[in-house]
Formats: structure tokens, sequence, C-alpha cells
């Protein structure tokens, strides 16, 4: 790999991260792909997340390291993180997930054959705190699919995909913390009136599901959230009226047991 290939920015939000951290920074530099730049943004951790951190800053690796006094959520991260990329295409990850060795490679050669894809998201293995895998879970892959499902569901694992730079730097309000539980969502939403989206049938992320990360609260909180991001893009124009029937299923997992709730997690990743 040369620096003549496009620069990726991979964007890694750091928040109380420091159990998984290295394992998804060394998923990051075993990647294929060599030419990118890694934006971590320590967003006011209060763990040893800092102390993870700083052996790699000292290793010449291109990474940029943003320290956040307190916490200022996701979306704040993720918009400081885009204003300070140079590469081409954005890359996002999370800091408890693991980036298979070929990711970078096969969605930036993807781009480079499709320039009227602007999103672009990945098959995903779901595992667990150990490594093990839970389910493999494959996405609607052309324009078509993916926007015909958009209204029901999220059609994108969010640490899955790469972004064209330009298109995102041009979004008026990027990502909003208006629904700080589904903004990736919202983003996808805003992007499908501006540009083609895909997934790739191969699996280029492990996404972990662990114990710190989804309480019933949250998740809770999560599906109040898609009930008012649906009816604004309805109020919007960008969904039809027709699609408020999608408002059902985030309203009975809103007032379910959380097993149940649970369960059905899955269904809107």
């Amino acid at each position: 790999m040369t620096n003549q290939l496009p620069l990726v920015s991979i964007i890694l939000p750091v928040y109380n991260a420091e159990t998984y951290l290295k394992d998804c920074i060394d998923s990051i530099v075993g990647q294929t792909y060599k030419n990118w730049e890694l934006l971590l943004i320590n967003d006011g951790s209060t763990d040893n997340s800092e102390q993870v951190i700083l052996p790699f800053l000292k290793s010449g690796l291109a990474i940029k390291y943003i320290k956040q006094k307190t916490n200022s959520g996701i979306a704040c991260c993720l918009n400081l993180a885009i204003s300070q990329s140079e590469g081409k295409y954005i890359a996002r990850m999370d800091a408890d997930d693991l980036m298979v060795p070929v990711r970078l490679e096969h969605q930036v050669t993807y781009m480079e054959e499709h320039p009227d894809v602007g999103v672009l998201g990945s098959a995903v293995e779901f595992i667990d705190e150990k490594g093990n895998t839970i389910a493999n879970y494959f996405y609607p892959e052309n324009d078509v699919q993916i926007k015909k499902v958009l209204p029901a569901r999220n059609p994108f694992v969010h640490p899955s995909v790469m972004m064209r730079s330009n298109m995102l730097k041009s979004v008026k309000h990027l990502y909003r913390s208006d629904y700080p539980r589904a903004e990736d969502y919202d983003l996808w939403i805003r992007l499908s009136a501006e540009t083609k989206m895909a997934n790739l049938s191969a699996i280029l992320l492990r996404y972990r599901f662990h114990s710190g990360q989804t309480s019933q609260k949250s998740l809770k909180k999560m599906s109040f959230d898609l009930i008012r991001l649906r009816l604004d893009a309805i109020r919007q124009h960008l969904f039809s009226p027709s699609h408020s029937i999608y408002l059902i299923k985030p309203f009975l997992y809103w007032l379910s047991p959380p097993g149940f709730y649970l369960n059905g997690y899955f269904k809107e990743k």
C-alpha cells in the first residue's frame, strides 16, 4: 500500500473503554490497508482508557489524540473528529469492537469503484464479552433495498460504516444530539435523500455485546428516540404517513419487560 491510495480517517470515540480498547486499536493497526489516520477522541473517560492509548501515541502511527475534559456525548465527539479529519473517506469504529483485517481494503475498493455510493456498511458478526460468536447478521445490500427498509429499521451497524468525507462535511447539522441513542439512524434518514447507500455481504466487523453496554433503561430510552425520530421524518416528508405503522414496534419495546426487549434489540441494529 502506498500514499497514492486514498487516505481513510478512522473516527474512534472513547469513553471508559479500557477493557476492550487495546484489542480494538490493534485490529485497526492490523489492517491490510495502510493509508489511514486514526482520530481518537477521549470523551472525558474516568477509567484507564488514556493509559491504554498512550503507548500507541509513541508508536509513530498516524494517530490524532483529542482529550476532552468532560463527557460531551457521542454526537459532539463524532462531529469534532470529522471536522479535524483529512481523509477522502471516514470510517466509523467503536472502542469495544474489532475490525476484520481486510475491512478498510474491501470498503475503499468498493467506494472507488462506485462513486455514486456515499454510505457503505457491511455484514457483522455479533460477539459476547469473551469474543464468542452470538450471531452473524446480513443487511440489505443495494440502495433500493436499504431505502425500502429504512422507515422500519436501521439498515446499518454504525461502526461498520464508511462514508465520503466531502459529502459528510456538506451536511447541515451532521450528527445531531437531538436523538442521543439513534444519532446514526437520524443521519442515514437525512442522507438517504442525498446519496446512494450499500452494504457489503462480507463480515467486516465484530460487534461486541457486553454487560456495560445495554441496560434495559437505556434501551427503553432508545425506543423512545426511535418513536420521536420516525415522527419527525414523517413531518419532514422523508417518510410517508403510511410509515407511521413503524411506530408500533418501538412503542411495544418501550412497554415490554426486559427479556423481551433485549431479544428484539438485534432487530433494531
